[in-house]
Formats: C-alpha cells, sequence, structure tokens
C-alpha cells in the first residue's frame, strides 16, 4: 500500500485572524506528487491551487468552518473536517484511540486547555486513521521530497528530525536526538503509530498520582513555565515518540534539508535571528 495522496492540516482554537492565516496558511509544499500551493490574495480571499492527484485537508472546529468559509470565502477545493468526526471513523472506536476523546477533548476545552497538546494526539490520530502526510500549519518545504519512496526505505512512519530540540527549549537535554512531530508521514493503521497512541494514552492513565501538575501546571497560559513545556513535550509531543519508538520503526527526515526554518512565531523555541524566515512575524502570540 502506498502513502495515501492526503496533506492534514489542523487547526484548534479561536478562528485564525486574516495575519495569523497568513502566518499558517501562506506555504508553499512541494512533495513529490504533491504539489500545494496556498496563498492569501486579499483580506476576502484566499486561492489555492493543488494538483489532480492530491486532496488538502484542513481539520478544524465547525464554529471555525463556519466562519472560514462566511469570511474568506475558504476553502475552494480544500476539504474542511469538522475535528469532531474523526471519532465516527471505525478505527477510532477501538482502543488506545477511543479512550484518548476524553483527554483530547479535556485538552481543547475549558479552562484548562492545551491546544497544543490536543494538537498531539490528534494529529496522530488522524494518520492512524486515514493515512497521510502531517504538516504543521507554519511548515514550508523549500525542496522536493517523495515521501512514499522515503518511507519504502526503511520503516512505515517518517518524522522530521529535530535533533537539537533539547537546546532549542533550553530544559529538554533528556530529548536531545528525538523525532519532532511537526512534519509526519505514515500509512493509516500501521503498528508504530498505535505503539506511540497507546504511550500517551497510558501517560495520562500514569498521571493520577500528580493530576493536579498535569492539568494545572500544563497549561497554556503559563507562557514561560517549565511544567508546560516539559510536561506537553514529554506526555504528548515528541517525548512520546521517543518512548514508543525504535530506531528501526523511526525513518527521520533531516529537516534542513526539506524544511525551512521555523518561523519567529514558535515563542516556546530559540531560534537565531540569522535562522528566521524572512517573512516571520515576531509579535504573533500561540
Amino acid at each position: 500500500m502506498s502513502l495515501p495522496r492526503i496533506i492534514h492540516r489542523i487547526w484548534i482554537g479561536p478562528p485564525p485572524t486574516i495575519k495569523q492565516l497568513r502566518i499558517l496558511i501562506n506555504a508553499r509544499t512541494c512533495i513529490e506528487g504533491i504539489n500545494v500551493r496556498t496563498s492569501i490574495e486579499s483580506s476576502n480571499e484566499i486561492r489555492r491551487r493543488l494538483n489532480d492527484d492530491a486532496e488538502l485537508w484542513l481539520w478544524t472546529t465547525s464554529a471555525n468552518i463556519f466562519y472560514l468559509q462566511r469570511e474568506y470565502q475558504l476553502m475552494h477545493n480544500i476539504v474542511m473536517h469538522d475535528i469532531n468526526t474523526i471519532w465516527s471513523h471505525p478505527f477510532a472506536r477501538r482502543l488506545p484511540v477511543t479512550a484518548l476523546r476524553s483527554v483530547y477533548q479535556r485538552e481543547c476545552r475549558g479552562a484548562l486547555h492545551n491546544y497544543a497538546a490536543a494538537s498531539d494526539i490528534v494529529r496522530l490520530i488522524i494518520l492512524y486513521c486515514y493515512g497521510g502526510v502531517y504538516l504543521d500549519m507554519d511548515v514550508e518545504f523549500k525542496t522536493k521530497s517523495d515521501m512514499d519512496e522515503e518511507i519504502k526505505k526503511k520503516s512505515s512512519i517518517l518524522f522530521s528530525n529535530l535533533a537539537d530540540i533539547g537546546d532549542r527549549l533550553g530544559i529538554l537535554g533528556d530529548f536531545n536526538g528525538i523525532s519532532g512531530n511537526g512534519v509526519l508521514a505514515s500509512k493509516p493503521q500501521t503498528e508504530p503509530l498505535r505503539c506511540c497512541l497507546e504511550d500517551i494514552l497510558a501517560m495520562y492513565v500514569a498521571s493520577t498520582d500528580y493530576r493536579d501538575v498535569v492539568w494545572r501546571e500544563k497549561r497554556c497560559y503559563k507562557h514561560d513555565g517549565l511544567y508546560r513545556k516539559t510536561y506537553t513535550v514529554g506526555m504528548s509531543g515528541p517525548g512520546g515518540i521517543y518512548r514508543a519508538m525504535t530506531p528501526e520503526q523511526v525513518y527521520p527526515i533531516d529537516e534542513n534539508m526539506y524544511f525551512k526554518p521555523i518561523d519567529a512565531s514558535g515563542r516556546s523555541f530559540t531560534q537565531r535571528p540569522e535562522l528566521l524566515r524572512r517573512d516571520s512575524a515576531p509579535d504573533f502570540e500561540h
């Protein structure tokens, strides 16, 4: 089975402003067999060109779908999915996915929400159910990559390689050398993905003894808090990949080869100014 020709992007939270759409959606993506260009021509029109053998799926809330269609006439030839519909997929009704539903809902709602953790969880679930390529909204390719061929070389799942993530966060030295989750590619229902989901679930289940720390300190409003960074990355983010996967199961992509550097909106990361994209917006907040 080849890699499904689907690109998944996720937006969780309040409706994006036009400035945020420029930052997060204005990207040129080139994968062999999947060529996507999304651009914002004006404040009330978003145009997109996509070749015939690939689809771009935007996963967001039903309220955001209504808002984007009304305000920006979004999206021509873009398939928009209500994130909540993922739970009706046959594979989402089985363990471990079905048990993660309440975790996801708690992470994206209420005073204790953490959109980063919610996105970490649901991106793996979407890939597990449908397969394809997941890209963070600010990921931009700088060269072509045939991900289908890359996956065939070594494993059934592919991750961007963030070897210096510990240095970037400044607090996660133990995580040096792990893969990142900003770019993921996988066939559906693979064993490595299932292992990642099981590990994330186990972390939340095992948090009973320190539930107050997990659900109070790991919050998005703790902008510079140690717990927010370590627990989010360690529980649902790249740390879950580090724990669940063996080197033989992961095929990392050199992010410096294929991707442009993370932009200045990534407040959680420390980037030298010379590495930032020229269109970065330092005043953007997650």
